[in-house]
């Protein structure tokens, strides 16, 4: 009997200061959804959605408040949510230097691999930052361009003997996916993966459970997050095994070879060796590092290049008079290059690249951007400070579907981003590569992919919706990016 009240008391205590930690954006006076135990603001059906449809949501229904944060509980964590472009301005550039951490989740110590760029914070970011960035310069992306092209020639070879001459339907992100899979192979690893004729290849099955396989549950993954410290000191790992072991040993292996033949090639791993073995202590890596760098390369440009190849292709499937204009835009700049695509070939199509930032604009492969208040905030007009360890978000999906930046935002549009149409007073407002100082470092890399993969393939081959095409899909809510539950079929046709 008293144990049974020892328990009662304890499990109350629990409860207790729970219903506490759920009084604090009231407290701070901010604007908050009221949360349930123990999911706080998280919907109970959230295992059939993505985790960004949470703050969309949110956003959605506390827009009409008119606040530049609302407050919110991913079960017992406060986070704040900014609501407007001024605010998310001051986030990422104005007052960067309260926000300066992403606030994910990282254990260095027993997963070296997850101590990459997205997850370092402070000077260690800053550092790697200042290191990693000669590698995507406009001049080494022209370095990188022959490879690109030759893969990309890879990638119409392959869909030529598929449809032959007939009308053949394809799994769009099986395809993209093992042609950014043999690109970033190379450019990252000097490898040729050849996933272009061996879709089995490990390569390309390591890059999906990346995203798709988390070795945890969505509870679980929760808990992680709220308490980061705890979670460290017990040694909890975000990624499987395998996929570790695998990528450890295609970076220790890559890195052998060319040390001990002194082979050159002028891509990532080549920086990244040089860095390892630089006198100059301030810019040194160690092996750690490297395979941490190695590692977040390759997992983000297959990815999110390959989910914006697969959603646009679909886009134009879905409307034909956009396609054809595309590619005639793609005909016009070949013919006035005199038949050779280039560097500069690639980014004077100016349609092309609408088309892909409305992609982006509708699909973001990152649904919400991440902070953590880095130096206490005193939000500007109240009286409500942000203190330090806060968790904050920026709804990207959400603000890229608000009909108040981008009317009748459910429409694919690349209107959006003619050059007449762009917003100079608003260009936060697109947020698919972030901005200001933490901005994807990858963004030349990954549109020079998504350029020339589309190019080959517009000018050859037509798309359209199969009788197997789903219209409209359901996002898969177990991936860590926005992608298409169970793929993306369209018929493919040689012109």
């Amino acid at each position: 009997m008293i144990l049974l009240a020892v328990v009662i008391i304890f499990l109350y205590t629990i409860y207790y200061s729970i219903q506490q930690r759920y009084l604090y954006w009231k407290n701070c006076g901010l604007t908050y959804d009221e949360p349930k135990f123990p999911y706080g603001n998280i919907p109970r059906n959230y295992k059939n959605e993505p985790f960004s449809m949470i703050f969309t949501k949110l956003y959605r229904k506390l827009k009409a408040s008119n606040d530049s944060f609302v407050g919110a509980y991913l079960y017992f964590m406060p986070v704040a949510i900014a609501m407007n472009l001024e605010t998310i301005k001051n986030i990422l550039i104005k007052d960067f230097q309260h926000f300066e951490d992403r606030g994910l989740y990282y254990n260095g110590k027993d997963e070296p691999i997850s101590a990459h760029l997205l997850h370092l914070e402070g000077n260690k970011w800053r550092t790697m930052r200042n290191k990693l960035t000669p590698t995507f310069t406009s001049s080494k992306m022209k370095l990188m361009f022959p490879l690109v092209e030759s893969i990309s020639e890879k990638l119409m070879e392959c869909l030529n003997k598929m449809c032959a001459n007939d009308v053949v339907e394809i799994d769009v992100k099986d395809i993209v996916g093992r042609y950014t899979t043999d690109i970033i192979g190379n450019c990252a690893f000097g490898i040729d993966c050849n996933s272009l004729k061996d879709p089995d290849n490990l390569f390309k099955e390591m890059g999906r459970r990346t995203f798709q396989m988390s070795r945890h549950s969505k509870f679980l993954m929760g808990l992680i997050i709220s308490f980061p410290k705890v979670s460290r000191f017990f040694g909890i790992k975000m990624m499987r095994d395998e996929v570790v072991e695998f990528y450890t040993k295609v970076v220790m292996d890559t890195i052998e070879h060319r040390e001990a033949t002194n082979y050159k090639r002028n891509d990532f791993m080549d920086l990244l060796i040089h860095l390892k073995n630089n006198s100059d202590s301030e810019f040194k890596i160690n092996l750690n590092e490297i395979l941490a760098q190695a590692f977040v390369f390759f997992a983000a440009g297959y990815e999110t290049t390959a989910s914006a190849l697969t959603f646009c292709l679909y886009e134009l499937a879905l409307n034909v008079d956009i396609q054809d204009k595309v590619r005639e835009s793609i005909n016009e700049t070949i013919t006035k290059y005199d038949g050779k695509l280039s560097y500069e070939a690639i980014a004077d199509i100016p349609y092309l690249d609408q088309c892909i930032y409305e992609t982006l604009r509708k699909y973001p492969p990152a649904g919400v951007l991440p902070r953590i208040v880095t130096k206490d905030y005193p939000i500007p007009n109240t009286n409500t400070i942000l203190r330090k360890g806060t968790k904050l978000y920026i709804p990207i999906y959400a603000i890229h579907h608000d009909p108040e930046y981008y009317p009748n935002p459910e429409k694919f549009n690349p209107e959006n981003f003619a050059k007449e149409n762009i917003d100079k007073d608003n260009l936060i407002k697109f947020l698919a590569f972030g901005d200001g100082p933490r901005a994807c470092i990858g963004l030349r890399f990954g549109l020079m992919e998504a350029r020339i993969g589309l190019i080959y393939l517009l000018k050859t081959f037509k798309f359209s919706p199969s009788s197997n095409t789903q219209i409209p899909f359901e996002f898969d809510p177990n991936s860590f990016t926005l992608t298409a539950k169970g793929g993306i079929v369209l018929n493919c046709e040689k012109i």
